[in-house]
């Protein structure tokens, strides 16, 4: 079946000598697989720099169910970004969202509404320019509620972390409360150490509702960046 879906590139993998396999959540279909022969030859039919980590796509593709790779017809990139290849803050922040996507989207009852999410909130991270360094926690937040786990309350968030961690730090844990009230749009960190405090309580709590969430290995290089 030949199907038309947007779509977002969240990775790639080398396939043989001149071909990859590029993972990309669409809105149809949610997360699948995409064999993409010849890309890397100069007479490849698509540009390789469409399936950089989180590329927006307009997408034609042969869509088999159950099939664990598909193929590709046409694509196009739907919003070229404008701000984030020259901003290194806003790079290690897309670098973070990539692998926090790759591992929670595997498996997606609403793709629509999550690629509605996700569509909105990275095209107002490149045009916005303020609070950059905490974008993502208050994306963290307002994408567990699309994952169905938004904490209803600081009580409720608290009680689905490590008791170790309740004492982590009471500007961070103001700060979650606020997001989670949706008190403001913008975020006001009063330190470096209250983000990282911040950032860690909120990967805990989604640790306690994603099985194998594991280890987010770009957490180091952000928090070396943003402080």
């Amino acid at each position: 079946m030949i199907s038309k879906t947007s779509g977002i590139t969240l990775g790639k993998i080398k396939f043989r000598e001149t071909s990859i396999i590029a993972r990309i959540f669409t809105e149809k279909f949610g997360l699948q697989s995409y064999l993409i022969n010849g890309i890397r030859s100069p007479k490849g039919k698509f540009k390789i720099a469409l399936f950089q980590p989180l590329t927006l796509l307009d997408l034609v593709v042969y869509y088999k169910e159950n099939a664990g790779i598909q193929r590709l017809s046409e694509v196009k990139c739907s919003y070229p970004y404008s701000t984030i290849s020259g901003n290194i803050k806003k790079s290690a922040i897309f670098i973070f969202l990539t692998e926090v996507l790759e591992k929670t989207l595997r498996d997606c009852s609403n793709p629509e509404e999550v690629f509605a999410f996700l569509q909105q909130s990275l095209i107002k991270f490149d045009t916005e320019n303020e609070n950059q360094s905490s974008f993502h926690l208050r994306f963290l937040i307002e994408f567990s509620a699309i994952l169905g786990f938004k904490p209803q309350s600081i009580i409720d968030f608290k009680n689905h972390i490590p008791s170790n961690l309740h004492a982590s730090g009471s500007d961070a844990l103001l700060l979650i409360k606020q997001m989670i009230e949706n008190k403001t749009q913008k975020i006001s960190v009063s330190s470096n150490s209250t983000r990282r405090n911040c950032l860690n309580l909120i990967i805990a709590y989604y640790r306690g509702h994603i099985d194998n969430l594991g280890e987010i290995k770009s957490v180091g290089v952000l928090k070396e960046i943003l402080d």
